[in-house]
This record gives C-alpha cells, sequence and structure tokens, in this order.
C-alpha cells in the first residue's frame, strides 16, 4: 500500500504573516467572539462540484461559511453566507467583491482587508502571529487557533470558539469532477489518483492533504464535524486503513524523482 508522506508549505514567509497580522490589527478590527455553546449548526462550505447539489439542504440553514469564492457563488444562487478565509495572497480582493461579511485570518493579505472595507469582517489570529503580541496569554485572550493546511482544516477551532456544537462540510469532497470547483476549473500538473473502497479519486496534493486531515477529524470527533461532500473526503473517512495512492502525474513523478520501477508499480498517468 502506498501512500504520499507529504507536508504543506505556506504561500507566504513567515515574516509576510506577521506583517499581515500587525497591519489588521492596527486596522482595530473586532475579534471573532467567545459564546457558549448553542445548538445552531453550522455549514462550512467548500468550492467543490458536489456543493450544486446541495444548494437546496444549504437554504436550511441559518449559519453558513464559505471559503474564498465560494461565498459569491452562493450569493448568485440565493443564499447568504459569511466569507471565510485565512489565504494570505494577494488574489483576495476579487472574490471579496459584493461580500457583507467576512471571518478572516489576520495574516490574510491587507489587499483583502481594503476590498472590505465597509463590510461586517471579524479577524481571528493564528499562533504563528505570536510575534505581534510578544505576549502568549494576550493571544489566548484575543483568540489564536492552530491553523491547518486549508481554510477548511481551520475552521473547526474557530468555530468552537463561537459556541458551535456541529459542523457539516459541503463542497469539501477533495477530489475533481469535471471541473476542480464550482465556480473556477484549475489546471493541476501534480495531480494523483487515491483509490479507496474500489473507487478512485482523482486530486492534487493540497486536497489530498485537506482531506486526510478532515478524514481524522471526523472520525475522531463524529459528533462535532459531519460531511454532506463525498468524493475523496467522504472515502478516507470510510476506509481510513485501506486507502492508497495508486497514480501520479508525470509531473509529480518526476518532482519526487520516482525510479522507472515505481512508475510502473503506481502507473503514471498525464
Amino acid at each position: 500500500m502506498f501512500r504520499l508522506n507529504a507536508e504543506g508549505i505556506g504561500s507566504a514567509s513567515w515574516d509576510q504573516l506577521r506583517a499581515n497580522a500587525a497591519d489588521a490589527e492596527r486596522r482595530g478590527l473586532p475579534f471573532i467572539e467567545r459564546n457558549k455553546p448553542h445548538e445552531r449548526p453550522l455549514a462550512v462550505v467548500g468550492g467543490g462540484p458536489s456543493t450544486a447539489s446541495r444548494l437546496d439542504e444549504l437554504r436550511g440553514y441559518s449559519d453558513i461559511w464559505a471559503i474564498n469564492g465560494t461565498c459569491q457563488w452562493l450569493k448568485g444562487h440565493g443564499i447568504d453566507s459569511i466569507l471565510f478565509s485565512v489565504d494570505p495572497g494577494d488574489d483576495m480582493p476579487p472574490l471579496c467583491e459584493g461580500v457583507e461579511r467576512a471571518i478572516l485570518a489576520s495574516n490574510c493579505h491587507p489587499s483583502a482587508f481594503d476590498a472590505l472595507e465597509g463590510s461586517d469582517v471579524r479577524i481571528f489570529h493564528t499562533f504563528m502571529n505570536e510575534p505581534v503580541t510578544q505576549n502568549v496569554l494576550a493571544l489566548r485572550e484575543k483568540f489564536a487557533i492552530m491553523p491547518g493546511s486549508t481554510s477548511a482544516c481551520s475552521a473547526p477551532l474557530a468555530a468552537l470558539r463561537m459556541g458551535y456544537k456541529q459542523i457539516v462540510y459541503y463542497g469539501c469532497e477533495g477530489s475533481f469532477a469535471e471541473t476542480t470547483h464550482t465556480f473556477k476549473d484549475e489546471a493541476h500538473e501534480s495531480q494523483l489518483i487515491v483509490r479507496a473502497g474500489g473507487k478512485d479519486h482523482r486530486t492534487n496534493l493540497q486536497f489530498y492533504l485537506q482531506s486526510q486531515y478532515l478524514a481524522k477529524l471526523c472520525n475522531l470527533f463524529p459528533r462535532f464535524l459531519h460531511e454532506r461532500s463525498g468524493g475523496l473526503l467522504r472515502a478516507m473517512i470510510h476506509h481510513p486503513d485501506t486507502w492508497e495512492v495508486v497514480a501520479l502525474s508525470g509531473h509529480l513523478a518526476k518532482h519526487l524523482g520516482c525510479s522507472d520501477d515505481e512508475l510502473i508499480a503506481y502507473k503514471e498517468f498525464a
């Protein structure tokens, strides 16, 4: 059984992340509130194609966090949501157009906060931002979370802080259909195929890591975390011990330095 032991590398330097967080603090933006536990479920919605078949379900939620461009996409279908992101990239402003409410990590790029000026924006620190305050206790009071490799992975701790006892993941299947997202289609050279329960799922390294992380959390905390995404995420939840990587794209195989024997064994695909 073959699995890739991969580790995510941030898209911004630690210095840039800390500078972003310091900028967010200077803006005087409010931090997410600490709430007592309540019964309202939270839908965390990613951009996976599966979301298109769940719109009627999502209309039944009063609380929805939509990751990055999913917020605009849901609005186009008449569903209100809160933009949620930990993305430090400077490509966020177009995804913020028309957004009325947002919850962002303080390490998001200043251009995202500029684009959201006049909107209801709340922030949270991550532990990578500790040098901003130089005081761990102060960080705990403002609430810093340990970020995951993606926004979807970072949502549970922020939600716990705000009193949610149940999160349901939509559009976080972590595998591709005819397109990679509901609102866009990205080309990925570093693809792989994961087989679980006799079914193959095409994905990339980022979604591969996200699916592993969320699957472990869902299995550890089944009363807190649920999924209505399907795809690779559901497969990893249901087959935690037997899923395996069965194919690598040529680009990824070359990057990993696979030998010819390994390429034969793991069936390189275009």
